[in-house]
């Protein structure tokens, strides 16, 4: 998360699904990066409930999930010089060619 001065905020939160069930939590760790898992469900939408180190609350959408697509995961060796990335993808699109330009 980015406050309005540009700096990185901490937050800490969870992602709820359309039922309103807890599904993941969410924190960010440092200048504001963080990460969370989801396995998103076909038919359920996710908001994202977000609580600012003032108190205050903000709930966002997320975008709805999709049958196919890729996901990118990127690792990093904090005792070492490499880091570790994969990509995902749905069975009907694993055949198209993949590029990633770092």
């Amino acid at each position: 998360m980015v406050g309005a001065n540009g700096l990185g905020v901490s937050v800490q939160g969870v992602i709820i699904d359309n039922e309103n069930k807890e599904v993941s939590k969410l924190e960010t760790k440092h200048l504001g990066m963080g990460y969370f898992n989801l396995k998103s469900e076909q038919g359920k939408t996710y908001q994202a409930k977000i609580t600012y180190p003032d108190g205050s609350v903000n709930t966002l959408k997320l975008p709805n999930a999709v049958n196919e697509g890729y996901a990118l995961s990127v690792y990093n060796n904090t005792t070492g010089d490499t880091i570790l990335v994969r990509i995902g993808a749905g069975s009907s699109i694993l055949k198209k060619e993949i590029r990633l330009l770092v």
